[in-house]
C-alpha cells in the first residue's frame, strides 16, 4: 500500500511514478497502471535520502536533489523492483536547491545561495555514476527572491521564484 511519505515532487514515466520521499528516507517506484490500485514495485531505503526534494529521470537513472545535504544522488532504476544507488555529488554552494530539470545529459537546478543570492547550477550526468557540476551562474535575483521550480525548453530555463515572480535565463 502506498502511504504518505512527505513528497515535494515526483516523476511520471509511462505508468511508473518515481517518488523521492522527503520525510522517511525512501525512494519508491509505484505502478499506477490501475489508478485506483497503485502498487509499490521497488523501495530503496537509506538515510542519504533524508530531505530529498526534486527529481528528474533520464533513461534508466533517477536523479534526486537533496537541499538538506546539498547533494545530488543518482539511482539506477533499470530494475523497477530493485532501485540502487549509482553515484552522488555533494557541493555546499552549487547544490542547495529543491528542484531539478533534465535536458540531454545535463541537469539544471535553481539553487539558493543565501537570503539575496541565487544561481542556476548545471550538472553533467553523461556518466550517471559520477555526476559533475559543469557550471553555476548567478541569476541576479532581487533581494529575498529565490528560484524554486524549473522547466527547460530549447535553449531556455524558465524558473519560478517563490518571492519575486517568474524568471527566464
Amino acid at each position: 500500500e502506498v502511504t504518505h511519505c512527505g513528497l515535494n515532487s515526483l516523476a511520471l514515466i509511462g505508468t511508473l511514478v518515481y517518488l523521492p520521499c522527503h520525510g522517511n528516507n525512501h525512494f519508491q517506484i509505484v505502478d499506477v497502471s490501475v489508478p485506483s490500485s497503485p502498487v509499490i514495485l521497488g523501495d530503496l531505503s537509506d538515510s542519504r535520502l533524508t530531505g530529498s526534494e526534486g527529481i528528474a529521470v533520464l533513461g534508466t537513472y533517477a536523479f534526486v536533489e537533496n537541499g538538506t545535504t546539498n547533494s545530488l544522488m543518482s539511482i539506477d532504476i533499470s530494475s523497477s523492483t530493485a532501485p540502487t544507488f549509482a553515484g552522488s555529488i555533494t557541493d555546499n554552494t552549487a547544490l542547495s536547491g529543491q528542484e531539478v530539470a533534465a535536458s540531454g545529459h545535463y541537469l539544471y537546478l535553481p539553487i539558493t545561495q543565501g537570503s539575496d543570492s541565487d544561481a542556476l547550477t548545471v550538472v553533467d550526468v553523461s556518466d550517471p555514476t559520477n555526476p559533475v557540476v559543469a557550471t553555476s551562474t548567478d541569476l541576479n535575483t532581487p533581494d529575498g527572491a529565490y528560484g524554486s521550480g524549473i522547466v527547460i525548453q530549447g535553449h531556455y530555463a524558465y524558473i519560478t521564484s517563490e518571492t519575486g515572480g517568474p524568471m527566464a535565463h
